[in-house]
């Protein structure tokens, strides 16, 4: 039962965040990224927080590191995600 609450609190908090958060890039032609997603965004424009959530940890990673600057996530993206990962693994 504690699993499944857990589950769901960290599912609803993680589409909150992308909700929430005004990430939006523009699709270009120098797009580095092989799957951007859409979600939330208008057309033409993908949310890098979505991105980075649900692409494996190793692309994530890749990407962070090895795309142009401010290309995929922006600071207030990463401080997110860092903040969200320590509560949920301090959590355990």
């Amino acid at each position: 039962m504690e699993a499944m609450l857990v589950a769901a609190v960290t599912a609803t908090v993680s589409f909150a965040m992308i909700y929430f958060s005004n990430d939006c890039q523009p699709l270009g032609p120098d797009q580095s990224e092989d799957y951007p997603l859409q979600l939330f965004c208008a057309d033409g424009q993908y949310n890098s927080m979505a991105t980075a959530f649900f692409n494996t940890p190793e692309r994530s990673v890749r990407s962070l590191f090895h795309n142009p600057p401010g290309r995929l996530f922006c600071a207030c993206s990463i401080h997110q995600i860092s903040v969200f990962t320590v509560h949920c693994v301090s959590a355990m």
